[in-house]
């Protein structure tokens, strides 16, 4: 049972389901106030009419003081669904505005609540059958009393008007509310299944057709989702532009070194030397050999770095100064011709060897392939500087250095800036690239400022190499 109404109302949409609340919890609100109100109105009519019946005793004692032998001016004024009755131990008989409905029983009654009473003023009820008819006894003197009945119909329509009136009042607020629910609900629903049919679109279009819009004029969190939407779909697009181009580039960087390592084969089988000499030739072969081997390797990192985002990452210590002088080393000879200038400080990073020389190899890649005389890395405590004195960057540029698929200066495509970034974040620290006056820089450091790199010794250890 519970299972199908939990099925039933899942199917149900979110209009359904609001309205469906907004039913259930007046309907809750109608018996809670029906009962509430059962309870509490019987206290606050019976108040009101001790209120009634000392304004009218008062009236009748003002009365009677000034109109004590003429019976019938003094009773005229009263209302017929009050009886009051005067004691006045001076006349024979009490006085009764209404006497053919005061019974024998209750005249005994009230004689014997009168003769009995000791406070000043105190109100009774009749419980004779069903009958609770509210009667009050007041003592104005010692001689004179008067004994007051209000009817039990006039309590029972005044008690019944009040609590129509009471659930009246109630039910034109949940409706109101109501009103206002469903205009709200709607002002809801409307953008949330124009997001859907735009999200619908988005999936179902053909490639290439970018047309649709999603213009919703909201300020709250629909319209922040809305605008996220759209511009989440502009930045899958763009960068679905981009990987095509990406990979249309990459498909003929591969096809060079390809075509030139097959051409070179085969020319060499067939005992010809196409660059000079056999050891020439051969030499540019491996040359090819190794721009398909740097490629391939790059994309695999970049996917294997992908595939290991959500794995934790052991951090160890790493002596920087080792790693960079190796790397500083092994790629000086791709242009020789660069003036070189290391800071270095004997520090400890956090991280593993692997990733850092692998940072520091593409920092220094990219900023061969753009220096013009110079390039100065420095590693300190607070981080790694690497700047080169190329041509500066394009603002746009620098917002999307780390993206992968970007296309950068001169049209290159690459993918070695994004893996540094990638590597840099997995373990704890942030990389950032901006121009200086004469160049680039790119630095990395900690994103915790309180995880610094430990420093081994205060000596700075400057090494030059000098173009030959």
């Amino acid at each position: 049972m519970y299972k199908k109404l939990r099925n039933s109302i899942k199917s149900l949409n979110l209009t359904q389901q609001l309205i469906g609340i907004i039913i259930t919890i007046s309907l809750v609100l109608l018996l809670l106030s029906y009962f509430i109100l059962q309870t509490y109105i019987d206290s606050f009519v019976n108040s009101e009419m001790l209120k009634l019946i000392d304004r009218s005793q008062n009236q009748l004692v003002y009365r009677y003081s000034k109109l004590q032998e003429d019976t019938e001016l003094l009773f005229d004024y009263q209302d017929p669904l009050v009886t009051h009755v005067i004691f006045d131990k001076t006349k024979e008989k009490p006085l009764i505005s209404k006497p053919q409905e005061l019974t024998i029983e209750k005249l005994n009654i009230l004689v014997s609540k009168v003769d009995s009473q000791s406070k000043p003023i105190e109100s009774y009820r009749f419980n004779e059958s069903n009958n609770k008819e509210l009667y009050v006894v007041k003592h104005i003197d010692d001689n004179l009393s008067i004994a007051t009945i209000i009817s039990k119909d006039y309590q029972f329509n005044f008690r019944e008007i009040l609590l129509q009136m009471i659930l009246f009042i109630v039910l034109v607020t949940i409706i109101v509310v109501y009103l206002i629910f469903l205009v709200w609900i709607s002002s809801i629903i409307q953008p949330l299944n124009q997001i859907v049919k735009y999200l619908t679109n988005i999936r179902n279009q053909e490639k290439g057709n970018r047309n649709l819009e999603l213009d919703i004029d909201r300020l709250d969190e629909i319209g922040d989702v809305s605008r996220s939407i759209v511009e989440m779909e502009k930045e899958i697009s763009r960068q679905e532009k981009v990987k095509m181009e990406m990979i249309h580039n990459i498909s003929h960087d591969l096809k060079t070194p390809i075509t030139t390592i097959k051409t070179y084969s085969e020319s060499i089988k067939d005992g010809i030397y196409p660059y000079d000499t056999l050891e020439k030739s051969v030499d540019v072969i491996l040359e090819n050999a190794d721009r398909l081997e740097r490629k391939a390797h790059s994309l695999l990192l970049l996917n294997q770095i992908d595939a290991q985002e959500d794995m934790p990452v052991v951090l160890n210590p790493v002596e920087i100064k080792m790693i960079v002088d190796k790397v500083i080393l092994a790629m000086y000879p791709i242009r020789t011709e660069i003036n070189v200038i290391a800071d270095i400080d004997d520090v400890i990073y956090q991280g593993d060897d692997e990733s850092w020389r692998i940072c520091i190899e593409n920092l220094l890649e990219n900023a061969f392939r753009y220096a013009k005389t110079q390039i100065r890395i420095s590693v300190k405590q607070e981080g790694i500087k690497v700047y080169n004195d190329g041509e500066q960057m394009a603002t746009d540029r620098i917002e999307k250095l780390f993206k992968p698929y970007e296309k950068g200066t001169n049209g290159q495509f690459g993918l070695g800036l994004s893996i540094v970034e990638r590597l840099t974040t997995r373990m704890g620290y942030r990389i950032k690239g901006y121009n200086v006056l004469d160049g680039v820089e790119f630095m990395i450091e900690p994103k915790n400022r309180e995880i610094k790199a430990i420093k081994h010794r205060k000596n700075n250890r400057k090494n030059a190499w000098k173009s030959k």
